[in-house]
């Protein structure tokens, strides 16, 4: 468990841990929690999240559904209530990954995209390429004309996280 001041202070705290949970207050000095919301809802990773708030309006309650908050509660709540609202957010949330990865899972298998090879060297890069592609780290390919950088790139993509965004070419 961690807390944060603000909401720059979560997003760093964010992008160093995992978290399957979050609870946003509405009104937080520097960057409010609409506009930390804003910032995570572009992340398919980001927690779920729960708005806790003593400054309840029904814009701002709209506008937080609207960010993917899960719920919203005002203040004071009753921690029963709480409770109960963490616990689903949390089972939706685990499910919510679990689809995400079945997805992708079946896309990979119903995709025609498939590494055929069979020398040695073709594996270990095939290898490589199922080792770097979940990670954020950006990789250089080079090699000559016709030697397939292209179809490592596109595999790299292929069993990324990012496999449901487009590919960026640059």
């Amino acid at each position: 468990m961690e807390t944060a001041a603000d909401g720059k202070a979560a997003l760093h705290i964010l992008k160093e841990n995992f978290f399957d949970l979050i609870l946003i207050d509405i009104i937080m000095p520097g960057m409010d929690g609409l506009s930390l919301m804003k910032k995570l809802k572009s992340d398919p990773s980001a927690p779920v999240i729960i708005v806790l708030t003593g400054m309840a309006t029904v814009e701002t309650a709209v506008e937080a559904m609207k960010n993917g908050a899960y719920d919203y509660l005002t203040k004071p709540y009753k921690l029963d209530e709480l409770v109960i609202i963490a616990n689903r957010a949390y089972e939706y949330g685990r499910l919510s990954i679990k689809n995400r990865l079945l997805r992708q899972e079946l896309a990979r298998k119903d995709s025609p995209f498939e590494f055929i090879c069979e020398s040695s060297q073709m594996k270990n890069i095939l290898s490589l390429i199922k080792k770097i592609a979940p990670t954020d780290s950006p990789v250089f390919i080079q090699g000559e004309s016709g030697t397939g950088k292209e179809l490592v790139a596109n595999s790299i993509w292929h069993y990324s996280r990012r496999s449901n965004f487009p590919i960026c070419r640059a």
